[in-house]
């Protein structure tokens, strides 16, 4: 019976994260990458850089076998299966290197319900792939298939550059362990035959990046999803060595800097996740094992340390351009984290597996309760939180601003989530194709022009154009976003509204007005009908949730879409002067996004004018200046300029004409667009107060107007 055990082990070690993963998984795509990595796999295309060719390879020939379900269903079940290999081969490994089989089991286990890698293994990702190449190859390491092991770590480094770094530890190991069975011989290599073992293994590795190769081959065919449209060898090195984000990974990303302090912080926040999300106690035991077992001096031991140590140091520097407490950081960095907790679970396991046997024999069904009862407790806790089982949030979204276009529009988007869920729904469902989405995901990226040719041969609206650049000094990416929109004014152009859009598009202030969770670029005409503007956000699919309900960090964002755009369209429903629809709005905003305190300076504001206006008649009877000229202040600040000006004639026409009233009355007109009427209160102004400078100015800017 004994012999079976193993086998059953291992059956165990994948069917149960499977199970798990499988019912927790997601049923659609959800942030970042997910759809994008979907449309790659089923149209063999070419994702962002680096590509991941041989995870496209792969996925492509899984969906042509394995038809049953959605499309993206499927490529969720995906990293569910990698997920569960890597497991299977964390307790074969373990197994390898002689650890108890029940300690072995629970390590491997314990990893499958760490919340960084059970994350991951729910929906289409590259992470749980990457990190089943590492496994296997270190598993065919110590079972002493060398050139396999080579091999595999060759693919794993065609998969994620980094792993290149893992190299020369396995060189190290493999000599090392040439070396011993050597030297129970009267040893003939000499260090001629050690160099040709080195270059062998090189070559070996090398073989492993034969999918750079295929993906070469498919860059010139040009896919239908085909980031970049390179072609020919120039291109081909370009996009697999990312000079799109710079030249690397993202150290080189001209958006981030590489400050030391963040280099601090990186290894701060990777050591807190270690320990955290395996128990505070396992990180501890393994140390300790693997410090008092250095007497045995396994190379077991030494490698996994080491790979740990190279993997993680390599990793947190390149990720030192970004602050990972930084509240804006839109960087999910826990994915980045896999590899190494591998190997810390692997040697962890190894040291506790050791302390166990060395000191702690009889306390042996201790310590094994205790290692399943954190499992136990971290599957419990991890139940709810990370389950994407039922989550449907990013897709609604999709769904919600795609349904609020206009047929024959163009939507501008900077949102990746947004972009591949809308180009999967055209795609895949054949839905929204009469809308065309163009995404701008950096300023260097025309991908726009080669699916849309179109758009991009008309000339632009120059008056347009120098209208916005006359008031914002703009960067590479604004004005080839201000070119595109500006060739296409004849169309229905929307901007998707969110926290990082709100802040971007800031220099089409002025030329945008709210259209539901978008803005549309005005032609001259002013959304007036505050009905309608409330009707779009009846029918949403998403609603009634927080910012701070989501698990993920990009859905958090992502609520910030909806957030953002209850915002500000209460700013335009409060200037058309529906107060009590506006205030409504600016509550939703806030219960999605309580931080926001923007909107509740906004929500005194507006409540006060409300207030004031309801007592309009009133304050006019009573004469009272000091009110009406707050009123009149306060429409003039949520750009009520019509309202407005009925309070500064009012205030008038008490008898006590004053300079800054008959200012901020011509201000009113001219953002009305009555520049006669301006020039005429801006001049009784100064009739008032000749040296009124506002006045001035104002009065010298629209003479020619």
């Amino acid at each position: 019976m004994k012999k079976f055990i193993p086998h059953v082990f291992a059956f165990l070690a994948f069917s149960l994260p499977f199970v798990l993963y499988l019912y927790h998984l997601a049923p659609t795509y959800i942030p970042v990458d997910s759809a994008e990595f979907t449309l790659c796999m089923k149209f063999w295309g070419l994702c962002h850089p680096p590509g991941f060719p041989l995870y496209v390879i792969v996925g492509h020939i899984f969906f042509a076998v394995f038809s049953f379900g959605e499309v993206i269903w499927r490529a969720n079940l995906l990293s569910a299966i990698y997920g569960a290999l890597t497991i299977l081969f964390v307790y074969l490994t373990l197994a390898r290197l002689k650890v108890d089989l029940q300690i072995a089991l629970l390590g491997a286990l314990f990893l499958a319900v760490s919340t960084s890698f059970w994350e991951f293994s729910l929906s289409a990702d590259v992470f749980t792939f990457g990190t089943f190449l590492v496994t296997l190859s270190l598993y065919l390491a110590f079972c002493g298939k060398k050139l396999p092991a080579m091999f595999v770590l060759g693919l794993s480094a065609s998969h994620f550059y980094l792993t290149a770094v893992l190299w020369p530890i396995y060189v190290w190991y493999f000599s090392e362990n040439s070396d011993k069975s050597e030297s129970q011989n009267v040893r003939k290599s000499d260090g001629r035959s050690k160099m040709i073992s080195i270059l062998t293994w090189g070559f070996v590795f090398g073989l492993g990046f034969f999918p750079q190769i295929l993906m070469y081959f498919r860059m010139q065919a040009n896919p239908e999803i085909n980031w970049g449209h390179h072609s020919g060898l120039a291109g081909f090195v370009d996009y697999a060595r990312r000079k799109e984000f710079g030249s690397g990974f993202l150290l080189s990303n001209p958006a981030l800097i590489y400050n030391p302090l963040k280099n601090f912080k990186q290894i701060w926040f990777f050591v807190k996740a270690w320990f955290f999300e395996f128990g505070m106690l396992m990180p501890v035991l393994g140390i300790l094992g693997v410090f008092y077992s250095k007497v045995e001096a396994r190379r077991e031991y030494l490698m996994l340390f080491y790979c740990f140590f190279a993997y993680a140091f390599v990793q947190l520097f390149l990720l030192s351009t970004i602050d990972p407490g930084g509240e804006g950081n839109p960087f999910q960095l826990n994915k980045f984290y896999l590899v190494p907790f591998l190997f810390g679970t692997l040697f962890t396991i190894l040291g506790i597996d050791y302390l166990v046997r060395r000191f702690f024999e009889e306390f042996r069904g201790a310590f094994l309760f205790l290692l399943g009862a954190l499992v136990f407790i971290y599957l419990l806790v991890n139940w709810q939180t990370i389950s994407m089982r039922g989550n449907y949030f990013s897709r609604n979204l999709v769904l919600d601003s795609l349904d609020s276009l206009p047929a024959n529009s163009i939507a501008i988007t900077v949102d990746h989530l947004v972009y591949f869920g809308a180009l999967y729904e055209q795609k895949v469902n054949h839905a929204y194709t009469d809308k065309t989405i163009l995404y701008f995901p950096n300023e260097k990226n025309r991908d726009n022009e080669f699916y849309h040719p179109d758009l991009f041969e008309r000339s632009p609206d120059q008056n347009f154009m120098e209208s916005v650049r006359k008031q914002y000094n703009l960067g590479g990416a604004e004005n080839y976003v201000l070119d595109t929109i500006a060739k296409n004014l004849d169309r229905d152009v929307y901007i998707l509204q969110g926290d990082f859009e709100y802040n971007f598009f800031r220099f089409l202030t002025g030329n945008v007005e709210p259209f539901g969770l978008w803005q549309r670029v005005n032609r001259g005409e002013k959304e007036k009908n505050a009905d309608l503007i409330a009707q779009r956000f009846s029918k949403l699919r998403n609603t009634g949730f927080a910012k701070s309900d989501f698990f993920l960090k990009q859905q958090g964002f992502e609520a910030s879409v909806y957030a953002i755009s209850y915002y500000v369209s209460g700013l335009k429903l409060a200037e058309l002067g529906d107060y009590g629809t506006a205030l409504g709005f600016f509550d939703k905003s806030l219960a999605i996004d309580p931080t926001k305190t923007n909107v509740n300076n906004d929500i005194r504001l507006v409540a006060r004018v409300d207030e004031l206006w309801q007592k309009f008649e009133e304050l006019k009877s009573q004469k009272d200046v000091v009110l009406l000229s707050e009123l009149g202040d306060g429409l003039f600040t949520i750009k009520n300029y019509k309202d407005s000006i009925l309070v500064y004639d009012a205030l008038l026409s008490f008898g006590e004409a004053h300079a800054k009233t008959y200012n901020n009355k011509a201000s009113a007109y001219a953002n009305l667009g009555d520049m006669q009427k301006a020039r005429d209160n801006y001049k009784k102004a100064l009739e008032l107060e000749p040296d009124l400078d506002i006045a001035k100015k104002a009065l010298e800017q629209i003479k020619d107007k």
